[in-house]
């Protein structure tokens, strides 16, 4: 008979079974794709890299404005009106800093057959990725969260690259559903006739099954281990690749009581990323007099993700900001054109 080692005096929470005594433990299988974090979205900026890698949690990255003005008549009696070039743009971006840190005691091993930390160690790039992914989404949400002026650059970024077609009410129609053209239409909306320079789509399964069933989404196959063909969950949908993960943002809308899902758009390389150099990125130690003795880990690490286009503009920087100053819409403004900036949204009801 089961018997658990009683967590309201230890706080251990393991079982112990004669039966399963000398059976490894298995891990309950994680149901959180990590897709978007891994499908290449975010990539690599050695730019960005070479400026953090010194320390600090600021940075700015350059770029060059597009070029204005008019040309005059050259007819041999005009004099050449000089124009200084105009000064370079500006993005922000800031590096902030996470840690963790676990423990496994001798007992737990010696009275199961549970190996908790080696358990962890198989699962922490696991974790670290959800956790990395859960953040890019919440900079989304947060940057597709700017509005603006007429005329301003966030007032054309809100709507020329947000579509949103879900229902104001509880009566669903199709029309507040994904269609056949759904992506193409937002893509065109938003950067015109630079459209097929989108290359990913990622959305919920709900929105994909419905894709799936008007034929305009389909799978990319393999053989399992039986010669079973298999659907991956990766297909395509004319000139997008579709990644499918349940991630993504879906809510009940409270005013209309319907549940929304919203699907991103990317271009092809569209999110900076990189790391900031940590001295000692993990630590092991051991503990041998707390709870009998027990093995620690620690895991830190500084890193950064910005947005092309967008620029982080927080007042009274914080060494390490958290979360919710990262992802918050008041901390973020746009220095590109829209239209040289390749993310869109489609909230639907489907």
């Amino acid at each position: 008979m089961a018997k658990k080692i009683d967590g309201s005096t230890t706080g251990l929470g393991y079982f112990y079974d004669e039966e399963i005594f000398n059976r490894a433990y298995t891990s309950e299988k994680d149901p959180t794709s990590t897709v978007l974090i891994e499908s290449g979205v975010m990539v690599e900026d050695p730019r960005i890299a070479e400026m953090i890698a010194g320390g600090g949690n600021f940075y700015t990255l350059p770029f060059y404005t597009d070029y204005d003005g008019n040309y005059q008549n050259y007819d041999g009696k005009t004099d050449i009106v000089l124009q200084e070039v105009d000064a370079a743009g500006q993005q922000h971006g800031v590096v902030w800093g996470r840690t963790k840190g676990w423990t496994d005691r001798d007992f737990v091993t010696d009275f199961s057959s549970a190996d908790p930390m080696r358990n962890i160690l198989n699962r922490i790039q696991k974790w670290e990725a959800k956790k990395r992914q859960t953040l890019l989404i919440g900079i989304l949400e947060a940057i597709f969260g700017i509005t603006g002026d007429a005329g301003s650059y966030e007032n054309e970024f809100a709507t020329q690259h947000i579509s949103n077609i879900a229902s104001a009410t509880s009566t669903i129609t199709d029309a507040n559903k994904i269609s056949l053209t759904s992506l193409r239409d937002l893509a065109v909306k938003a950067n015109g006739d630079a459209a097929d320079d989108y290359a990913l789509a990622v959305m919920h399964s709900v929105v994909a099954n419905r894709l799936s069933q008007f034929n305009v989404l389909e799978y990319f196959k393999y053989n399992d281990a039986n010669g079973q063909e298999r659907d991956v969950k990766v297909g395509r949908s004319g000139n997008m690749l579709v990644l499918v993960c349940d991630e993504v943002p879906h809510e009940v809308n409270e005013t209309s009581g319907a549940m929304e899902y919203t699907t991103y758009c990317f271009g092809r390389g569209t999110i900076g990323y990189a790391k900031a150099p940590v001295d000692h990125p993990s630590s092991q130690w051991r503990d041998e007099v707390k709870n009998g003795g027990m093995d620690c880990l620690a895991t830190r690490y500084r890193e950064t993700i910005l947005p092309y286009g967008f620029s982080f503009e927080m007042a009274n920087l914080p060494v390490s900001p958290t979360d919710a100053q990262i992802t918050a819409t008041a901390n973020w403004s746009i220095v590109y054109q829209p239209k040289n900036i390749y993310l869109a949204k489609l909230v639907s009801n489907g």
